[in-house]
Order: C-alpha cells, then structure tokens, then sequence
C-alpha cells in the first residue's frame, strides 16, 4: 500500500466514524418529529372538536333569539292592543 493509499482509507475511517455518530442522531431526530406530528394531529382533532361543540352552541343560541323576536312580537302587539283598548275606554268614559 502506497501513502496515498493510507490517506484514503484513513479518510475513509474518518468518514465512517463521523456518519457512525450522526446516524443514531438522525433516528432520534426523526423519530422525534413523529412524536410532534402525532401531537399535532391529537391537537388538531381537539380543535376541530371544539369548532362543532361551538359551532352547535352558536346555532342553539341563534335558535333561542329567533324565539324570543317571536315572542318579542307578541308582547309588543299585546301591549300596543291594550293601549289602544285604555285609550278608547278613556274616550269614552
């Protein structure tokens, strides 16, 4: 073996060892964004929960206001009905 034949198999161990120490770091690395995807996603699912837990409440409340307009309406003509009955009774008295 030549010296230049030493240097590239020296070069070569080196690169060996160097990729030896950075591959478990690699695994650990990736395995670490799956963890965090998997996060992501249990978060993602809890949010879009809550959006239709809202969502439903929104629609119940919006479903009570309409209701009470209606009611509103009613009271408003039964007050305006007997107001005109007071008045009328006034007249004639």
């Amino acid at each position: 073996m030549t010296a230049q034949d030493l240097k590239k198999l020296d070069l070569i161990l080196v690169q060996h060892s160097k990729w030896e120490s950075e591959v478990p770091l690699l695994y650990k690395q990736i395995n670490t964004y799956k963890d965090l995807c998997k996060s992501y996603e249990v978060s993602d699912s809890l949010n879009n929960e809550s959006k239709k837990l809202y969502k439903e409440e929104i629609n119940t409340q919006n479903e009570t206001i309409k209701k009470l307009h209606k009611t509103n309406k009613v009271y408003k003509g039964v007050s305006i009905g007997t107001s005109i009955l007071a008045i009328i009774c006034l007249i004639l008295l």
